[in-house]
């Protein structure tokens, strides 16, 4: 496997993973609209850093997206604008790197076929995030903005692990089975848990525009019965987690890498569930929102490490029966 095409699915791994919290920073600071139109920003290609950029009449020319009755933000405009840029970046990455794989694709299939899906989904995330600014974040296009991603980032995962360099584990076909039983069990967990947290977090737009006068904190009653059930799963995932470590824990023990990613998945469900604590004692903390979005989906791609890790497992136990 070329070095190349490995550091290119870091790079693009990474990139994704910045432009997850860099979207949680939008949505949490409501910086969603801070460019009304798409692919320009107030129809300039750099946005404006001051209302008198803007024509006197702007409120009016954007009213259909919601401006008649907001008014010009800097900040919130420049945070899109920047999510937008990232955006870009992460498109350049990801076909860079499908290029790579187009050169050995005989050789090497699944990689290619994986690399030309990311590269799908990154287009199709373009075009679903101008159909987000058209439709004035209408919260169902957002979910599968968010959904698209989440399988962005779990094919990326999958390629990382595939062009990782560790040793091949050999752990048997009947034990390798029930490992990826709890794997998938604990990872359909937690993306139900994602999708649950954007109910949740749909919840928190609606109740923020109907208590805007009230402080955050009062927010937090008005989100039952879907915050419950959201920390009822939560619980529900550490415990099957507790599970899941208990079964691997032996079997990769003799596997260094293995046995700190093992840790590391422990690890970040723990601090979601901290910081979801913080999220709801403290009000709603919009630094908070973005790093609860970030760390489920570094989850989620450390699971699929291990779903393809198990699976390579039984290939080799299959081809040695």
């Amino acid at each position: 496997m070329a070095i190349s095409f490995r550091l290119l699915v870091r790079l693009s791994l990474l990139l994704v993973m910045l432009l997850v919290l860099v979207g949680g920073v939008v949505r949490s600071s409501g910086s969603g609209m801070g460019c009304p139109d798409w692919p320009m920003c107030f129809g300039r290609i750099i946005p404006p850093v001051s209302v008198s950029e803007l024509p006197v009449n702007y409120q009016e020319i954007y009213a259909h997206r919601g401006y008649d009755t907001m008014e010009f933000n800097a900040v919130k405009t420049w945070i899109e604008y920047l999510n937008r840029l990232l955006g870009v970046v992460v498109g350049i990455a990801v076909l860079a790197m499908a290029a790579a794989a187009f050169r050995f694709r005989k050789q090497a299939p699944l990689h290619w076929k994986l690399s030309a899906s990311a590269l799908f989904l990154t287009v199709l995330q373009g075009g679903i995030g101008a159909i987000v600014v058209m439709m004035h974040l209408e919260p169902w296009v957002v979910t599968v903005h968010m959904v698209l991603a989440l399988l962005l980032v779990m094919i990326l995962a999958a390629l990382f692990q595939l062009t990782h360099k560790v040793e091949a584990i050999h752990l048997g076909l009947a034990p390798t089975k029930r490992l990826i039983f709890w794997t998938t069990l604990l990872f359909s967990l937690t993306g139900f848990q994602i999708l649950m947290g954007t109910r949740v977090r749909q919840a928190v737009d609606i109740v923020a525009e109907l208590l805007s006068d009230l402080p955050r904190v009062e927010w937090i009653a008005h989100l039952e019965p879907l915050l419950s059930l959201h920390k009822f799963l939560g619980l529900l995932v550490f415990l099957i987690a507790l599970r899941w470590l208990y079964l691997v824990r032996p079997m990769v023990s003799a596997h260094a890498s293995l046995t700190r990613l093992l840790y590391s998945v422990l690890l970040l469900i723990g601090l979601e569930i901290g910081v979801g604590t913080v999220l709801v004692l403290y009000g709603l903390p919009t630094w908070a929102q973005p790093l609860h979005l970030v760390m489920a989906f570094a989850i989620i791609l450390k699971l699929v490490r291990f779903m393809v890790c198990f699976r390579q497992s039984i290939i080799i136990s299959e081809s040695h029966g």
